[in-house]
């Protein structure tokens, strides 16, 4: 962060994030999270140090992809545990399902009738490359991932957009049935109505306004 110029905004915590106090007052103010946690790395392919990742054995790589799976759900469901965070960004630059649809199925098995959801970011709604069909996704839900692969030209990666459902619950009124509301959360600004700036008034004190000077 140093030098990157940027340690008198970013406050760095070397600690364990699965461990991580979520409910600490340090963390209230926290809204948004991109997690991109560690991962196979398989979509990286101009790194030259991955390159012995094609002579893996295959019973070795679907032990390593079904730990950092673990891992990786296990970092999602923690980032879903700050009391204030309504948006998370997971991402990867892995290839694989194991770490990509496989992990956002198991979170949304997990929350789909609570509080979170996927939806599809709309800066990126011409992005052609979306999420592989996967057992426990709807065809909506694949089609809000986002992926690159590295035939594209580009180093493969993953993304992943959860926003929490907004609830609203009402007064108990007159014995009837608590009314509940759903709130979507919409990205910041794209709702926004463009309003024309008023005219700022100019305070001017009565004795200049009767002699004019």
């Amino acid at each position: 962060m140093q030098k990157a110029g940027a340690d008198g905004i970013v406050i760095v915590q070397n600690c364990d994030y699965l461990q991580l106090d979520v409910c600490d007052k340090k963390y209230s103010r926290v809204k948004s999270v991109l997690l991109d946690p560690s991962c196979s790395g398989s979509g990286v392919l101009r790194d030259l140090n991955r390159l012995d990742d094609e002579n893996e054995d295959e019973a070795a790589l679907k032990i390593r992809l079904a730990n950092l799976r673990e891992f990786q759900i296990n970092a999602l469901r923690q980032s879903m545990r700050i009391p204030n965070v309504d948006l998370i960004v997971y991402s990867t630059c892995s290839i694989y399902e194991e770490e990509n649809e496989s992990v956002v199925a198991e979170i949304l098995r997990e929350h789909r009738d609570q509080q979170w959801e996927l939806f599809a970011p709309r800066r990126f709604e011409n992005w052609k490359r979306r999420g592989l069909k996967f057992e426990g996704l709807t065809t909506a839900e694949s089609a809000c991932l986002l992926r690159c692969h590295p035939s594209d030209g580009l180093n493969g990666f993953f993304v992943s957009c959860f926003r929490r459902r907004k609830v609203v619950v009402e007064e108990e009124k007159e014995g009837k049935e608590v009314e509940r509301k759903e709130v979507v959360v919409v990205e910041e600004n794209e709702e926004e109505e463009v309003r024309p700036k008023k005219k700022r008034k100019i305070w001017v004190p009565w004795h200049k306004k009767l002699w004019g000077n």
